[in-house]
């Protein structure tokens, strides 16, 4: 049976709309999607296409076709993003792979999970490699690399081992020639220096034993005695680590200070808000969680107003994590279970690629500090809520976080930041307050929006908790309650 030439990439965009709208990832592809470019090459059923999304980004959709006779046609299958089979046969089966990274692969962990990357284990002879496959592709600089690098000297982020880049397909100066659409399985023609390039894969040294720290969390808050405070080890340990990683960053890549916040904020709020009564629109929730989430969305602004009206001064910037939350942080497991328990875990920082809703502009852009303390803060809520503690608040835990972190923070900060960055200055604290409750708001409804678009079953814990937040700014201003 002879298989017929392969879909152009009109006929492939068809073949992939119902498949990428069952992903959690997925973007519908443009109807009018432009071009595709091949990448690798594996026998006569593996391809890894690009997909122009708009000017500036690309979906990258690594997919395994399969012909099936004449009456079934072209099937699609993402084996990529499960086990990831197409990958282990790129590494080791094509060449290409080899020349762009250096890295000669031999074993393929195919236990890793599938996120809004992929993620496997490569085993080389240079160590075990954790890469992660990118899915939303720009030219240019990649945040996750830029920050990577920047904390080379932070202990707790594992070390940047590659970052394979191709040539940028959809560059202005590109042919219109159909065969300037297709990649050349010779390395040096993918990434030639004339075209822009996109880093496609990023490699990390791979932590042996870590765990994922929200599900360590978890378990660790499922195991506290019943009517006992809760232990306040990991908030007051995170505070510490973030402070490091936020001193490490500005010393680094500097900050710089920002007159138009509140401008800013109240854009974000007016974007979230529209997004989030188009989402509600097709009642994706329950007609009484509806009910309460458009009444919400009503009063944010008026929550929001007294808030920004305190904020008088410059806000400082720097490069942040940018999508800061437990689920980004690792545990070693050695550490988590050594006889001092929690006091001995020893937590990494992971995945710098920022916010998955963001644009590539925001995410390179620099931000406020208290941007990844309100994440890391609600990350708290989130715990809670999965371990099944009602009973308890989460402020005491977000308490001890900021405590940590505000007296880690000045302890380093003479040494390695300007004296006048705001979280040195104890008579700035309220000012600081203020930006901090901002950014907790608008983080909630961020998440919020997230949720109903990609996770509707968890919308009721960010819902519950901005209920609280409202209520709390209505009867007085100040730090809000999670």
């Amino acid at each position: 049976m002879s298989v017929p030439t392969w879909p152009e990439p009109a006929q492939l965009a068809n073949l992939l709309r119902p498949v990428l709208a069952t992903q959690r990832w997925g973007t519908l592809l443009p109807d009018n999607v432009q071009v595709s470019f091949e990448v690798l090459d594996s026998g006569d059923t593996l391809r890894w296409y690009f997909f122009l999304l708009d000017d500036d980004a690309a979906l990258s959709v690594p997919i395994k076709l399969a012909w099936q006779a004449p009456t079934s046609g072209w099937q699609v299958s993402f084996e990529c993003d499960g086990r990831l089979a197409w990958l282990g046969e790129a590494c080791t089966l094509d060449a290409t792979w080899q020349a762009l990274t250096g890295l000669k692969v031999s074993v393929i962990d195919d236990s890793a999970r599938e996120q809004s990357n992929t993620s496997v284990v490569l085993s080389t002879a240079q160590g075990k490699v954790i890469a992660k496959v990118l899915r939303r592709l720009y030219p240019g600089t990649n945040r996750e690399c830029l920050l990577a690098r920047a904390l080379a000297d932070f202990d707790a982020a594992p070390t940047l081992v590659l970052a394979p880049t191709l040539a940028w397909p959809f560059a202005p100066s590109a042919t219109s020639d159909a065969s300037a659409n297709q990649a050349s399985s010779d390395a040096e023609a993918l990434t030639k220096p004339s075209a822009p390039q996109v880093v496609v894969v990023v490699g990390h040294q791979f932590i042996a034993g870590a765990r994922d720290g929200f599900e360590y969390y978890v378990e660790q808050l499922r195991q506290a005695p019943p009517g006992q405070p809760l232990s306040l080890t990991v908030p007051e340990q995170l505070g510490k680590l973030t402070a490091q990683m936020h001193v490490c960053l500005a010393r680094t890549l500097g900050t710089q200070s920002q007159t138009n916040y509140v401008a800013l904020a109240r854009q974000r709020l007016a974007a979230l808000t529209e997004q989030l009564q188009t989402l509600l629109a097709a009642s994706p929730l329950d007609p009484e969680q509806t009910s309460r989430a458009r009444a919400l969305s009503q009063q944010l602004e008026t929550v929001l107003e007294p808030l920004l009206a305190e904020i008088s001064q410059a806000v400082t910037l720097q490069a942040i994590h940018g999508d800061y939350h437990l689920g980004q942080l690792l545990v070693s497991a050695a550490d988590a279970h050594s006889p001092g328990g929690l006091r001995s875990a020893n937590w990494y920082v992971v995945d710098f690629e920022g916010e998955p809703l963001r644009t590539d502009s925001e995410q390179l852009s620099l931000a406020p500090l208290e941007r990844d303390l309100a994440s890391m803060a609600r990350s708290f809520s989130y715990a809670l809520a999965t371990a099944g503690i009602s009973e308890h608040s989460c402020d005491a835990l977000v308490e001890k976080f900021f405590m940590a972190y505000r007296q880690e923070i000045t302890s380093l900060a003479c040494k390695h930041v300007p004296a006048t960055h705001p979280l040195t200055q104890p008579e700035t604290t309220a000012f600081q307050d203020q930006v901090l409750t901002v950014e907790l708001l608008l983080k909630t409804v961020y998440e919020l929006v997230y949720e109903l678009t990609h996770r509707p079953t968890w919308a009721h814990i960010p819902l519950d908790d901005l209920g609280r937040m409202v209520t709390h700014t209505t009867q007085k201003h100040g730090r809000i309650c999670l």
